[in-house]
């Protein structure tokens, strides 16, 4: 009998210091947080619909971001008198535009970011239709010539949760530099606030203020990219939305090196619920 109790008193001894080793052990290795895009530029991002120009084979753009900047590219509410945009406050329904007023005057092509902090409902849905214009790839940085390029719709698109990145979830976008805000205000410091990120390739392009000395403010919309969304279910959930332009060939190279600026006075950009 005495052996019995003994065993019992030897086992429950090891069960206790199973268990403050084990408390022990969290303390010292505490779960690690969400993962992350692996750096905020130099790297391949996948679109959630299909690259445009899948150079790479996977659906992925090069968001090189070591060059250009954050003074070129914006969201507007109106490309024909504030083509240098603003930051918007929108709601489930809206229109915006993507602009350019660099020196280049062109993009090949625009991707939007949408990226959600919070939980959405169950039937959250994204609906993106984008216009703008397309034309053939150019060379050596020239501008795209008139005859070349013609407007119509990229995309008509509906994105659901299963369009998040898988296991992404970060408080920055990729940019020129690290720890680059998502969104106008946002508070860097507050690291229990992460995004999904879900990046969208709108399939056209957009002609800039720069271009359009050229075509004489000919191009609808002043040649800015149009985006119409709806967004349904989305709850108290906070919607972001960045914009980033591919280019073939720049002084930058090929890849994404322009997104909107999310600080300064030259912020721009678009949200719902922030």
């Amino acid at each position: 009998m005495e052996r019995e109790n003994e065993k019992v008193r030897r086992t429950a001894a090891l069960t206790m210091i199973a268990l403050l080793l084990s408390i022990g052990l969290v303390g010292l290795f505490p779960v690690s947080a969400e993962p992350e895009l692996s750096g905020y530029h130099l790297l391949n991002i996948p679109v959630t619909n299909g690259a445009r120009f899948d150079y790479y084979e996977d659906n992925s753009y090069y968001f090189k971001l070591n060059g250009g900047g954050l003074n070129t590219l914006h969201v507007t509410n109106d490309p024909w008198n504030a083509p240098s945009g603003q930051v918007n406050h929108g709601s489930s329904t809206g229109t915006f535009w993507v602009s350019d007023t660099g020196g280049r005057g062109f993009n090949d092509d625009i991707i939007i970011l949408a990226a959600v902090n919070g939980t959405p409902g169950q039937n959250f849905n994204l609906k993106v239709n984008s216009r703008g214009y397309t034309w053939p790839l150019t060379y050596n940085g020239a501008l795209p010539a008139k005859e070349t390029v013609s407007y119509g719709t990229g995309i008509n698109g509906s994105f659901t949760s299963s369009n998040f990145m898988t296991n992404i979830a970060q408080i920055w976008k990729p940019s020129t530099s690290s720890n680059y805000p998502i969104y106008y205000g946002q508070n860097m410091g507050d690291i229990s606030k992460t995004f999904k990120l879900m990046f969208i390739d709108l399939k056209v392009g957009n002609l800039g203020t720069n271009v359009n000395q050229t075509y004489n403010m000919t191009l609808t919309d002043r040649g800015a990219t149009r985006i119409d969304y709806t967004v349904n279910d989305l709850g108290s959930a906070k919607l972001a939305f960045n914009a980033y332009a591919w280019c073939n060939w720049s002084n930058q190279q090929q890849g994404v090196s322009w997104t909107n600026a999310n600080s300064g006075s030259g912020a721009s950009g678009w949200d719902v619920n922030i």
